[in-house]
């Protein structure tokens, strides 16, 4: 088995963070970080650019589960390392920056984290004004098309 940090808790926590850092929103949940991370990631199958930022693949849609669960850790490593703060609210745990995270966000200069930036801001313009659940049934039928496209 070959080491990578590509598809790693490492390489979501990074990405996580910078969504924390470059959210409209001060506090999210983990689904709406999920969510959001995909959607960058995949931004050309959302009508956000050319290219996806990962490439184009067959089976990007088959991924969301495997994110999710990366997130999970990811999201725990965060806040353990006092980079980003949860709270309980009525809508469940909500994850913020802290302003650790926001030094460690500021310092990030390589070219991945440039154009994940990029990708960011027009993800987070094209879920502004939409519901989780409406985020969530456009991956999922995006998904059952590319697996009739098999």
């Amino acid at each position: 088995m070959i080491n990578s940090i590509f598809n790693t808790t490492f390489e979501t926590s990074i990405r996580l963070l910078l969504n924390l850092y470059l959210s409209n929103k001060k506090h999210q949940t983990l689904e709406e970080l999920i969510i959001s991370d995909f959607i960058t990631i995949r931004s050309n199958e959302f009508g956000l650019s050319d290219s996806n930022l990962h490439g184009m693949n067959d089976f990007a849609f088959s991924e969301f589960p495997r994110r999710r669960e990366l997130a999970k850790e990811a999201i725990k490593r965060l806040v353990l390392k006092k980079l980003v703060e949860v709270k309980a609210s009525n809508g469940g745990l909500k994850y913020s920056i802290t302003d650790s995270g926001v030094s460690v966000c500021k310092s990030f200069s390589s070219d991945y984290a440039k154009e994940y930036k990029y990708y960011s801001k027009k993800t987070n313009s094209f879920i502004e004004n939409k519901e989780e659940i409406e985020l969530l049934e456009m991956i999922t039928t995006k998904a059952t098309v590319a697996l009739r496209e098999e």
